[in-house]
């Protein structure tokens, strides 16, 4: 499998002056330091563009070329007000591993031995195909190719100018010294070591918090109503799902409604003091919007891989494109069997409402008020919507049209509050949903580590992203600058 990562920010706290600057915005794009990868960087005149980066044990030398026409055919044309991608860098990252660790920790830092840095001289020998390809790029798209940098294990080289080889430029740990660096870790970016690393940081839950009680004791509450919610789905008396499509419809409603009051109450602007933990007063504020009953009520109710599609869907697009897609489903439903579901009598089991006046019991009164409006739909149209075909689109990336990324950072954020209370079954269903999330914001590689994490908590079956992961695919809507997803840190 060819494992791509695409990322895009355009703009960056200060300008990019030299290749360590290149180095540096790569990194800091991808949130690692890659090992045994080829990095494409796309740049306009005045603005840096996206970062694709691939395995390189997945591609041979005469691939290089195929592989460089195929990227520049994934990405988009234009970077911010509307200026042209006319000019790349290609990096190489070598093999790295414990020595590039020791090189990137201050504590551990060692002169490098002339062995180590005649190693990475000798690895750097690969560049040639890459030279060789980065000019078959500008003979046949007209796009320039400044400089090919290859990043070794202690040492950094870059292309020399005059032919096509590759002379030293300087030591790795100086990439962490250069102003670009210094500044985006400033904004509050990182770069860890490794990928691992990097997807087990982004899977970690948002446990920050000014007060650790009250945070214990929403995990034990949680934790209680979600095996209370577990007994009455499995009981022996349970008529939980004896209408599925009502079921699911109104538990996607209520991740909605608290994604949406999230975002609704969420504060923007904090003191200088309050920033200083301001990830902890979000956190915070998720949990006191995301009740330990409608956490345990939520996260119960996730009761297959569809489910969880469900969610994504929903807050990708909007609630309206969700009904269609249920109007369809009960539509199929009523062809294939005489006793399709009556929504009239239907038995949906939802969280209690009996809180009124806090923000999301008021959006859930209004949201449940609608939750026969897909059976409505069916009835008032006699052919198929494009409800399905729209969900197909959006979750194979067909679509050009990119997710809502501020909902789909929500829905990051409560899916790692709800991890620290699941069983095995549930975060393996949590792990496919950022699995597709990480794809939709081009990274394939994070992907397929949080899909090999499902798979070791649960049985899945095979996946539709499996394929998209396996034929080195990506989303559409990655080709349009405006609708790719952008760090918004840097900012």
């Amino acid at each position: 499998m060819t494992t791509l990562d695409a990322f895009s920010d355009f703009n960056t706290p200060s300008p990019v002056r030299g290749v360590s600057d290149v180095v540096a915005y790569t990194i800091h794009n991808l949130g690692f330091w890659p090992t045994r990868s080829v990095v494409l960087v796309a740049t306009g005149a005045r603005h840096m563009g996206p970062v694709l980066r691939v395995n390189l044990e997945d591609i041979s030398e005469n691939e290089a070329s195929a592989l460089l026409d195929y990227l520049f055919d994934m990405m988009p044309t234009s970077l911010a007000e509307g200026e042209q991608v006319d000019r790349f860098f290609l990096l190489i990252f070598g093999e790295g591993g414990e020595v590039r660790t020791r090189q990137l920790t201050a504590s551990l830092r060692q002169t490098p031995t002339l062995e180590e840095i005649q190693k990475d001289a000798a690895e750097a020998k690969i560049c040639q195909a890459w030279i060789r390809a980065g000019m078959h790029i500008t003979d046949t798209r007209g796009i320039l190719f400044c400089d090919l940098l290859f990043i070794g294990s202690v040492s950094r080289w870059e292309m020399e100018p005059t032919e096509p080889a590759m002379v030293f430029s300087g030591f790795i740990d100086d990439i962490q010294k250069c102003p670009l660096y210094l500044d985006l870790m400033l904004k509050g970016s990182s770069v860890l070591p490794t990928e691992e690393q990097a997807v087990q940081a982004q899977s970690s839950p948002l446990n920050a918090t000014n007060n650790q009680a009250e945070y214990q004791a929403w995990l034990d509450d949680a934790e209680y109503w979600f095996a209370h919610y577990l007994q009455v789905i499995h009981g022996a008396d349970s008529d939980y799902c004896r209408d599925y499509l009502g079921q699911k419809y109104a538990e996607n409603l209520l991740w909605d409604a608290a994604i949406q009051t999230i975002s609704r109450t969420r504060r923007e602007r904090f003191s200088a003091e309050e920033r200083l933990h301001e990830d902890a007063l979000y956190a915070d504020h998720i949990r006191e919007i995301l009740t330990p009953q409608l956490a345990g009520y939520l996260l119960a109710t996730l009761s297959s891989v569809t489910s969880g599609q469900f969610i994504l869907y929903a807050a990708a697009t909007s609630t309206n494109l969700l009904t269609q897609l249920f109007a369809d489903l009960h539509r199929e439903q009523t062809h294939l069997t005489a006793s399709a579901e009556n929504f009239q009598n239907s038995s949906v089991l939802l969280v209690p409402v009996d809180h009124t006046g806090q923000p999301f019991i008021d959006d859930c009164i209004r949201k449940l008020a609608d939750i026969k409006n897909f059976a409505e739909v069916v009835d008032q149209n006699d052919e198929l919507s494009s409800g399905a075909e729209d969900f197909a689109e959006m979750m194979m990336g067909n679509s050009i049209l990119g997710p809502d990324w501020k909902n789909i950072g929500l829905l990051e954020q409560v899916i790692l509050q709800m991890q620290e209370i699941a069983d095995d079954e549930r975060s393996a269903y949590l792990a496919v949903v950022q699995a597709w999330i990480a794809w939709f914001k081009g990274s394939s590689s994070t992907a397929s580590r949080h899909l090999a994490r499902a798979r070791q908590t649960w049985e899945i079956s095979l996946l539709p992203l499996d394929a998209l992961l396996e034929n080195s695919l990506l989303p559409r809507w990655l080709q349009e600058e405006s609708q790719c997803f952008k760090e918004s840190k840097w900012t």
